[in-house]
C-alpha cells in the first residue's frame, strides 16, 4: 500500500498525517480543476512509482498536459499536488521504531530520480539539524503513517516541511 501514493495519503489523512493537497488527474478536465485549485508551481506524480519517476514540476499551465501525459506512462492514475517550498526529511523505521531523520539537500528543482541514483550532488544529513521536539513529531508522524499502511519490519517515511515548517507527508 505504502508504494500508492494516492491510498498511502489517504490513509495518512484518516489517521492526521498531513500531506499537501492534490487533484487527482482522470481526464483533462481535471487539469482546469487542478490548476484552480492548487495554483502554480505544482508536481505531477503517477499514483505507484517510487524513486520519483514519471514525476514533473509544473511551472507554467502550459506544462500541466504534458506532466500529467508523462506521469501516465507510468500509471494509469496520476495526480497534481501543491509544490511544497522547504526542506525533505526522510525517516526510516525499524521493527516498530522510528530512526532518526535525515535532511535531504538536492541542487536540482527536487529529488528527482537523477539526483537520487545519477549525480553525486546530493547531500544527506544525519542529524537532520531538527530541534529535539520537531523530530519526535516527525518520528511520530512517520510511524503513524506507516501503521495505517499496515507496514511492518522496516522502511521509510518522506516528508517535506511547509513554508510553516508544518511536516507533509510524500
Amino acid at each position: 500500500i505504502g508504494m500508492d501514493k494516492l491510498r498511502t495519503k489517504r490513509l495518512a489523512a484518516a489517521v492526521a498525517v498531513p500531506t499537501a493537497d492534490f487533484v487527482v488527474l482522470r481526464t483533462a478536465a481535471d487539469l482546469d480543476v487542478a490548476l484552480a485549485r492548487l495554483g502554480l508551481p505544482m508536481i505531477v506524480k503517477p499514483a505507484t512509482q517510487g524513486s520519483s519517476v514519471g514525476m514533473s514540476r509544473v511551472e507554467k499551465a502550459a506544462e500541466l498536459r504534458g506532466a500529467w501525459l508523462a506521469a501516465t506512462q507510468h500509471d494509469p492514475l496520476a495526480f497534481a499536488e501543491s509544490w511544497i517550498t522547504g526542506g525533505e526529511y526522510t525517516v526510516a523505521i525499524l521493527q516498530g521504531k522510528a530512526l532518526p531523520s535525515i535532511r535531504i539537500e538536492t541542487p536540482r528543482a527536487f529529488y528527482d530520480y537523477e539526483a537520487k541514483y545519477l549525480r553525486d550532488d546530493t547531500k544527506y544529513h544525519c542529524p537532520s539539524g531538527l530541534s529535539a521536539p520537531a523530530e519526535q513529531h516527525l518520528a511520530s508522524l512517520a510511524l503513524a503513517a506507516f501503521d495505517a499502511c499496515g507496514a511492518e519490519g522496516w522502511g521509510r517515511a518522506d516528508f517535506m516541511m511547509d513554508k510553516t515548517n508544518r511536516p507533509l507527508l510524500l
